[in-house]
């Protein structure tokens, strides 16, 4: 596999995991009846984004790190899911 697939690989694998990681909260949280809602503002999704983007530009820097290419898709999916996986591990809930 050349670099580019290399690169686009990791992308996709931090996109899918950030899609696992929901759906598998979402089963953990089944009590709750309105799913995995959005639990991130507005600004939170553009901070997301921003921090995917950022990791973007510095994995190209870096010789296209696949580590920080698949925490780039990570963080642009939780900004386009509106959607936190930290925020829904580490938010108390009520029972």
């Amino acid at each position: 596999m050349d670099q580019i697939g290399k690169c686009v690989l990791a992308v996709v694998l931090g996109v899918i995991a950030a899609l696992l990681l929901r759906a598998l909260l979402h089963q953990l949280n089944a009590d709750n009846d309105r799913g995995a809602v959005c639990n991130i503002r507005s600004d939170g999704r553009v901070l997301r984004m921003s921090i995917g983007i950022i990791l973007f530009a510095i994995a190209a820097i870096a010789g296209w790190n696949p580590l920080l290419l698949f925490f780039a898709g990570f963080s642009i999916a939780e900004a386009f899911l509106g959607w936190c996986a930290v925020v829904a591990i580490f938010t108390p809930r009520k029972f």
